[in-house]
Protein backbone atom coordinates (compact mmCIF):
# COMPACT_ATOMS: atom_id res chain seq x y z
CA UNK A 1 0.00 0.00 0.00
CA UNK A 2 1.47 3.32 -1.05
CA UNK A 3 2.01 5.61 1.95
CA UNK A 4 -0.26 8.66 1.73
CA UNK A 5 2.29 11.20 3.00
CA UNK A 6 3.23 12.91 -0.27
CA UNK A 7 -0.41 12.98 -1.38
CA UNK A 8 -1.61 14.38 1.93
CA UNK A 9 0.97 17.18 1.86
CA UNK A 10 -0.12 18.42 -1.56
CA UNK A 11 -3.81 17.54 -1.99
CA UNK A 12 -6.82 15.74 -0.60
CA UNK A 13 -5.89 12.14 0.10
CA UNK A 14 -7.16 8.96 1.72
CA UNK A 15 -5.11 7.78 4.67
CA UNK A 16 -3.58 4.31 4.37
CA UNK A 17 -5.56 3.11 7.38
CA UNK A 18 -8.69 2.65 5.28
CA UNK A 19 -7.37 0.13 2.74
CA UNK A 20 -5.03 -1.50 5.27
CA UNK A 21 -7.90 -2.15 7.66
CA UNK A 22 -9.81 -3.98 4.92
CA UNK A 23 -6.75 -6.02 4.03
CA UNK A 24 -5.90 -6.98 7.61
CA UNK A 25 -9.50 -7.83 8.52
CA UNK A 26 -9.43 -10.35 5.67
CA UNK A 27 -6.23 -11.94 7.06
CA UNK A 28 -4.19 -10.78 4.08
CA UNK A 29 -0.66 -9.46 4.40
CA UNK A 30 0.58 -6.07 3.24
CA UNK A 31 3.32 -3.54 3.78
CA UNK A 32 3.36 0.24 3.63
CA UNK A 33 5.67 1.49 0.89
CA UNK A 34 6.95 5.08 0.76
CA UNK A 35 6.90 6.98 -2.53
CA UNK A 36 10.66 7.61 -2.30
CA UNK A 37 11.41 3.93 -2.69
CA UNK A 38 9.77 3.84 -6.12
CA UNK A 39 12.02 6.46 -7.61
CA UNK A 40 15.07 6.97 -5.38
CA UNK A 41 16.19 5.41 -2.14
CA UNK A 42 17.66 8.71 -1.02
CA UNK A 43 21.13 9.69 0.13
CA UNK A 44 20.56 8.31 3.62
CA UNK A 45 20.10 4.74 2.39
CA UNK A 46 23.14 4.88 0.13
CA UNK A 47 25.41 6.55 2.68
CA UNK A 48 24.40 4.13 5.39
CA UNK A 49 24.62 1.15 2.98
CA UNK A 50 21.61 -0.45 4.66
CA UNK A 51 18.87 -0.73 2.04
CA UNK A 52 20.43 -2.76 -0.73
CA UNK A 53 18.00 -3.09 -3.61
CA UNK A 54 15.53 -0.72 -2.00
CA UNK A 55 14.31 0.86 -5.25
CA UNK A 56 11.12 -0.83 -6.36
CA UNK A 57 11.38 -3.00 -9.47
CA UNK A 58 8.86 -4.98 -11.50
CA UNK A 59 10.22 -8.20 -12.98
CA UNK A 60 8.97 -10.60 -15.64
CA UNK A 61 6.71 -12.39 -13.14
CA UNK A 62 4.68 -9.15 -12.86
CA UNK A 63 5.48 -8.67 -9.19
CA UNK A 64 6.93 -5.69 -7.39
CA UNK A 65 10.25 -6.30 -5.66
CA UNK A 66 11.72 -4.01 -3.04
CA UNK A 67 14.30 -4.53 -0.32
CA UNK A 68 14.14 -8.33 -0.49
CA UNK A 69 10.32 -8.49 -0.45
CA UNK A 70 7.88 -9.26 -3.27
CA UNK A 71 4.37 -7.93 -3.75
CA UNK A 72 1.59 -9.15 -6.01
CA UNK A 73 -0.01 -5.72 -6.43
CA UNK A 74 0.36 -2.02 -5.68
CA UNK A 75 -2.55 -0.36 -3.90
CA UNK A 76 -2.78 3.41 -4.16
CA UNK A 77 -5.20 5.07 -1.74
CA UNK A 78 -7.27 7.86 -3.27
CA UNK A 79 -5.10 10.91 -3.93
CA UNK A 80 -5.81 14.01 -5.92
CA UNK A 81 -2.10 14.38 -6.69
CA UNK A 82 1.11 12.34 -6.52
CA UNK A 83 4.71 13.25 -7.45
CA UNK A 84 5.33 13.19 -11.20
CA UNK A 85 8.25 10.76 -11.01
CA UNK A 86 6.09 8.35 -9.00
CA UNK A 87 3.33 8.61 -11.62
CA UNK A 88 5.91 7.79 -14.30
CA UNK A 89 6.98 4.72 -12.30
CA UNK A 90 3.35 3.60 -11.93
CA UNK A 91 2.73 3.94 -15.68
CA UNK A 92 5.85 1.88 -16.42
CA UNK A 93 4.93 -0.77 -13.82
CA UNK A 94 1.45 -1.09 -15.30
CA UNK A 95 2.98 -1.63 -18.76
CA UNK A 96 5.13 -4.41 -17.26
CA UNK A 97 2.02 -6.13 -15.91
CA UNK A 98 2.04 -5.25 -12.22
CA UNK A 99 -1.55 -5.11 -10.94
CA UNK A 100 -2.11 -1.50 -9.83
CA UNK A 101 -5.27 -0.61 -7.91
CA UNK A 102 -6.37 2.98 -7.39
CA UNK A 103 -8.85 3.17 -4.51
CA UNK A 104 -11.85 5.27 -5.62
CA UNK A 105 -10.04 7.36 -8.26
CA UNK A 106 -6.82 7.96 -10.15
CA UNK A 107 -4.82 11.10 -9.32
CA UNK A 108 -5.78 14.12 -11.43
CA UNK A 109 -2.46 15.97 -11.41
CA UNK A 110 1.25 15.64 -10.66
CA UNK A 111 2.31 17.47 -7.53
CA UNK A 112 5.89 18.20 -8.58
CA UNK A 113 6.86 21.42 -10.31
CA UNK A 114 8.11 20.86 -13.82
CA UNK A 115 6.63 17.38 -14.20
CA UNK A 116 5.76 16.48 -17.77
CA UNK A 117 3.03 14.09 -16.62
CA UNK A 118 -0.55 15.04 -17.36
CA UNK A 119 -2.25 12.74 -14.88
CA UNK A 120 -5.71 13.15 -16.41
CA UNK A 121 -4.58 11.78 -19.76
CA UNK A 122 -1.39 9.82 -19.03
CA UNK A 123 -3.04 7.69 -16.32
CA UNK A 124 -6.12 6.94 -18.41
CA UNK A 125 -6.33 3.16 -18.63
CA UNK A 126 -3.47 2.63 -16.17
CA UNK A 127 -4.30 0.16 -13.43
CA UNK A 128 -7.83 -0.34 -12.18
CA UNK A 129 -10.02 1.99 -10.14
CA UNK A 130 -11.80 0.08 -7.38
CA UNK A 131 -13.81 0.87 -4.27
CA UNK A 132 -12.75 -0.13 -0.78
CA UNK A 133 -15.43 -2.84 -0.88
CA UNK A 134 -13.83 -4.30 -4.03
CA UNK A 135 -10.28 -4.29 -2.67
CA UNK A 136 -10.18 -7.65 -0.89
CA UNK A 137 -12.01 -9.57 -3.66
CA UNK A 138 -9.62 -8.08 -6.25
CA UNK A 139 -6.60 -9.13 -4.20
CA UNK A 140 -8.04 -12.62 -3.68
CA UNK A 141 -8.57 -12.92 -7.44
CA UNK A 142 -4.81 -12.37 -7.82
CA UNK A 143 -4.15 -15.33 -5.52
CA UNK A 144 -2.39 -13.36 -2.80
CA UNK A 145 -4.07 -15.23 0.06
CA UNK A 146 -1.60 -17.34 2.02
CA UNK A 147 -4.05 -18.69 4.60
CA UNK A 148 -7.79 -19.13 4.93
CA UNK A 149 -9.44 -18.88 8.33
CA UNK A 150 -12.89 -20.40 8.78
CA UNK A 151 -15.30 -19.92 11.61
CA UNK A 152 -18.91 -20.77 12.34
CA UNK A 153 -19.27 -17.18 13.49
CA UNK A 154 -19.01 -14.16 11.25
CA UNK A 155 -15.68 -13.24 9.71
CA UNK A 156 -12.92 -13.02 12.29
CA UNK A 157 -12.06 -9.38 11.64
CA UNK A 158 -9.98 -9.13 14.81
CA UNK A 159 -7.67 -12.00 13.84
CA UNK A 160 -4.46 -10.77 12.23
CA UNK A 161 -1.99 -12.76 10.19
CA UNK A 162 1.67 -12.07 9.60
CA UNK A 163 3.96 -14.34 7.57
CA UNK A 164 7.55 -14.18 8.75
CA UNK A 165 9.92 -15.87 6.31
CA UNK A 166 13.63 -16.30 6.88
CA UNK A 167 16.27 -18.45 5.22
CA UNK A 168 16.02 -21.25 7.75
CA UNK A 169 12.35 -21.11 8.81
CA UNK A 170 8.87 -19.89 7.93
CA UNK A 171 6.56 -18.65 10.66
CA UNK A 172 2.82 -18.04 10.41
CA UNK A 173 1.92 -15.62 13.20
CA UNK A 174 -1.71 -15.11 14.24
CA UNK A 175 -2.85 -12.69 16.91
CA UNK A 176 -6.01 -11.15 18.28
CA UNK A 177 -6.17 -7.40 17.63
CA UNK A 178 -9.30 -6.76 19.65
CA UNK A 179 -8.89 -4.57 22.73
CA UNK A 180 -11.94 -6.21 24.37
CA UNK A 181 -10.89 -9.89 24.32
Amino acid sequence: VLYHGEADWTSDAMFIQKPIRRILEAQLDCDVLPADAFVDCGDFAHKMDIFKGCKATVLDDKKLYMNGESYGALIIPEAEALPGNLLEWIIDADKKGLPVFFVNARPVYASTIGSTINAKTDLDGVGKVISLDELVPELENLGVRDVSVQSEEKVLKVLRYYPYVREDADFEVFFNSSPSY
